[in-house]
């Protein structure tokens, strides 16, 4: 009767037969769910096969990806090290302004990815010193208004050199940098003479930790201040060359910086700075 139907399938049965059954029924009812059974256990060992192969695709498609990320960020290191032999700047300061942006960047809540996108970016800020020619670059003296004009160009030459390079998040991050990181919050910088908010966080962050290591640092222009002379130098500039609320993190953090200063000095073990032995070796060649 129909309760004892419901309580049969309640139970978990898959079919029934009523009494008086037949056999040729029961048989052609009982292949059919074996073979049902047989598909089910078929599509499971496939499913799991399938979950295996996808996870091993997803592990060497993000293996590809890091090493990817791995290969932009050393082309965009490299870009760096080219314009800093052209200048001759210290030797680690592309791979410090890398750690600095990073820091900067976490401590100012930008999302994760984009701390390491601008990990990876900041040492194109100036690719484009490779455009200057020597004379203004090198010069050990202040430059003269046109000399300095033309040092300027250094962010659009750095710009050109990265354009068209919108596909990669690290040459596009790049390009923003090289291009904006001389403009000042209250609107007097160039090449564009953007204000305030206008000025993308990542020149914003790049141009307080590239001025602070360049401050600190010695160049064949001058000599490196001292930490604090290079901290009232820019405290003195808030909200004029600098974001005040960027400074202030950096200033409120400064140990975090002075920490990566260390880890990436540019004295040898030996006690001298590889950009100054490099100099002296290119005035022995004749």
């Amino acid at each position: 009767d129909r309760s004892e139907v419901l309580k049969t399938l309640s139970l978990g049965a898959n079919d029934f037969l009523a009494k008086p059954f037949d056999p040729d029924e029961l048989k052609l009812r009982v292949m059919n769910h074996a073979r049902t059974k047989k598909l089910n256990d078929i599509m499971q060992r496939l499913n799991g096969f399938l979950e295996i192969e996808v996870s091993k695709k997803t592990e060497e498609l993000q293996k590809a990806l890091q090493l990817s990320q791995q290969a932009e960020y050393e082309i965009s290191l490299r870009l760096g090290k080219a314009a800093e032999y052209r200048d001759m700047e210290t030797g680690m300061h592309t791979v410090r302004i890398s750690h600095f942006s990073r820091e900067l960047a976490q401590l100012a809540g930008l999302p994760q990815e984009q701390c390491n996108l601008l990990h990876y970016a900041s040492p194109l800020h100036d690719v484009g010193k490779i455009g200057i020619p020597d004379r203004i670059l090198l010069k050990p003296d202040k430059l003269q208004k046109h000399e300095f004009e033309i040092m300027q160009m250094h962010t659009l030459i750095g710009g050109n050199i990265l354009n068209k390079g919108d596909d990669f998040p690290v040459i596009r991050a790049g390009r923003i940098v090289a291009e904006q990181h001389h403009e000042k919050w209250d609107g007097t910088g160039y090449p564009n003479g953007l204000k305030g908010d206008a000025i993308h966080i990542f020149a914003r962050i790049v141009m307080i930790v590239d001025v602070f290591d360049a401050l600190t640092s010695d160049r064949h222009y001058k000599k490196a201040y001292t930490i604090e002379k290079a901290v009232k130098m820019m405290q003195e500039e808030r909200a004029r060359f600098f974001d005040p609320v960027l400074l202030d993190l950096f200033l409120t953090n400064l140990v975090s910086f002075i920490e990566i200063r260390t880890s990436f000095s540019d004295i040898n073990e030996n006690g001298t700075n590889p950009f100054e032995e490099l100099l002296k070796y290119e005035q022995t060649i004749p």
